[in-house]
């Protein structure tokens, strides 16, 4: 049976490309990998990070993480998946020294991807019939290493290449790829603006990396995460004033805990002192 030894918090693997099917009993603390790892979800839910930032993951989705990345999870018992160890020498032997996935696209097979698969996406969804197509070619694939009959290498390496493409046809960009649901992330933003937010926490509900979340965010919006936070809790404190409810705990209606940068924000948001946009607005 193929073995994954450790030292501190590194895996590490011998084999090329190694296909487990786990039930999950207990969290997995951060660890880093010397090989790249792609978890799918065959049953159950899970919570993953990668870099600290939050990744939920429910049937059929995969999660990509890449060589040196600090992974950890915890799920449900009943939740049950495939870990997915691949080195890039199983697609070519030149490849000894590559210690990075996307460096694939720079020569290879998967060349033709280079300019189309989204490099910041850490997490997929596959429908149900990818799926049964998916699910199909990792038993095969399972079984192939198992036995190790004759041939297996060839059988092998044609079914990594099988999985990779079906994985980097989910990554292919689309900035942004759900309009509604980065609709449902403005209306978190507005709703929860008095809360602590976070890139990272919001990239996690839609599956992206917290990097790619703000290079959508602000092609979408047209201003940075922190700068759109901003204006819309100051937006909150102007309307509280033309309410009449504003006072001494104002900075802290409008979510910030710090009352110098509250009024640092304010001017720079609307031109004036809160004092001075009361007086402008009676």
């Amino acid at each position: 049976m193929n073995q994954i030894n450790y030292i501190g918090n590194t895996f590490y693997m011998d084999e090329d490309v190694l296909i487990r099917r786990v039930s999950q009993t207990r969290p997995v603390l951060p660890h880093t990998h010397d090989f790249m790892e792609f978890v799918y979800i065959l049953g159950g839910k899970s919570l993953h990070t990668v870099n600290g930032a939050e990744y939920p993951m429910d049937r059929g989705d995969l999660l990509i993480v890449n060589y040196d990345e600090v992974h950890g999870f915890t799920a449900p018992p009943e939740t049950t998946y495939y870990n997915i160890l691949i080195k890039p020498t199983v697609i070519d032997k030149n490849l000894e020294q590559c210690r990075d996935l996307f460096v694939l696209f720079e020569a290879g097979p998967f060349q033709s991807f280079k300019t189309l698969v989204n490099d910041g996406c850490r997490c997929i969804r596959f429908s149900p019939e990818e799926r049964d197509c998916f699910e199909y070619m990792l038993r095969l694939l399972e079984t192939e290493l198992e036995r190790k009959d004759v041939g297996y290498e060839l059988t092998a390496q044609a079914g990594v290449n099988f999985l990779l493409t079906m994985i980097f046809r989910k990554m292919r960009s689309s900035l942004p790829e759900h309009p509604n649901q980065f609709k449902e992330i403005l209306t978190y933003i507005d709703d929860h603006c008095v809360e602590t937010l976070s890139a990272a926490e919001l990239a996690g509900f839609c599956h992206y990396s917290p990097p790619y979340f703000s290079r959508v965010f602000r092609k979408y919006t047209g201003l940075t995460f922190s700068e759109y936070v901003k204006r819309v809790r100051i937006g909150k404190a102007c309307a509280k004033i033309r309410e009449g409810r504003s006072g001494a705990d104002l900075h802290t209606q409008a979510g910030y805990t710090n009352k110098t940068t509250f009024y640092k924000h304010f001017r720079q948001v609307t031109g004036m002192t809160p004092l001075e946009y009361r007086k402008a607005k009676k």
